[in-house]
C-alpha cells in the first residue's frame, strides 16, 4: 500500500502536466479519425465466387488429371431494382457448383452492385445521368477490369439487372468486342422501341435516377428485402 501511495501521486502529477485543453483534444481526435478512414473507393462493388472443378467434381479425379488446364468459365450477374448482389449469392453458387462438376471447369461468378445500389452507392465516380446507358458502361468497365476486356461466357439479370445486360450486350456488338456464350434475362423484357427513339423515357430509367437521388430510401428499402 505505501508503495501505491508513492506512486499515484506522481502519476496524478503526469496527468496534469499533459493535460490539454478541451477544443485542442477534440482537434487531435478528429485528424486522427480522417488519417484511420480509407480511401474513398470508385468503381462498382461486386462480389466473387470460385468454384474449383476438382474440389467440385472429386468423384472424376481420373478424368480431371486427363483434362488440359482451361480458363475458368465467367458469369456476371446482375440484381434488379432496389436489389444488391446479396440477392444471387445462394442461387448463384449452387449453379455454379453444378456448373463445375458437370463441364469438369473452374467456374468464376462476378456478382455485381449497380449504381446506386447495394455498396456502389457509397462509392464515387458515378454521375448523372442514371440510366441503362451508364449502368451498363459501369459493368462494362468492371468487365475490362476483372476479365481483362473479355466479355464474360454467361450474364444473367434480374428484372433491372436484366436491361441493363441487354444494353451491355448492344454496347459489345457497337464496339465489335467478343459477345457472351448466354444470355439469361429473368423477368425481363425486351424494350419495344429502340432507346434512341426515346432517350430517357424508360420507366427503369426513370426509376434508377429517382433511387440515386435519395439513397438513404434506398437503404431502407434493401433492408427490407433482405431481412
Amino acid at each position: 500500500m505505501q508503495g501505491l501511495r508513492a506512486v499515484c501521486p506522481a502519476a496524478a502529477g503526469l496527468l496534469h502536466t499533459r493535460h490539454l485543453p478541451f477544443s485542442t483534444s477534440r482537434q487531435l481526435l478528429q485528424q486522427q479519425q480522417l488519417e484511420d478512414q480509407p480511401e474513398p473507393q470508385t468503381g462498382l462493388a461486386f462480389e466473387e465466387i470460385y468454384i474449383d472443378s476438382k474440389a467440385a467434381h472429386t468423384a472424376s479425379s481420373r478424368s480431371n488429371s486427363q483434362q488440359q488446364e482451361q480458363a475458368p468459365l465467367t458469369a456476371v450477374f446482375l440484381h434488379g431494382l432496389l436489389g444488391s448482389s446479396r440477392n444471387w449469392r445462394s442461387f448463384s453458387r449452387k449453379l455454379a457448383q453444378d456448373a463445375a462438376a458437370r463441364i469438369n471447369r473452374d467456374v468464376r461468378v462476378l456478382l455485381v452492385d449497380l449504381r446506386c445500389h447495394g455498396a456502389s452507392s457509397s462509392r464515387l465516380g458515378f454521375n448523372p445521368p442514371h440510366n441503362m446507358v451508364t449502368a451498363a458502361n459501369d459493368v462494362a468497365d468492371l468487365i475490362k477490369q476483372e476479365l481483362a476486356g473479355q466479355a464474360p461466357h454467361i450474364i444473367a439479370g434480374l428484372s433491372l439487372g436484366g436491361k441493363v445486360a441487354l444494353q451491355l450486350l448492344k454496347q459489345f456488338v457497337a464496339e465489335n468486342e467478343q459477345q457472351g456464350q448466354g444470355q439469361h434475362l429473368y423477368e425481363s423484357a425486351p424494350p419495344i422501341a429502340p432507346p434512341e427513339d426515346r432517350p430517357g423515357s424508360s420507366s427503369s430509367s426513370k426509376q434508377l435516377g429517382a433511387i440515386a437521388c435519395d439513397q438513404s430510401q434506398t437503404t431502407q428499402q434493401q433492408n427490407l428485402l433482405l431481412q
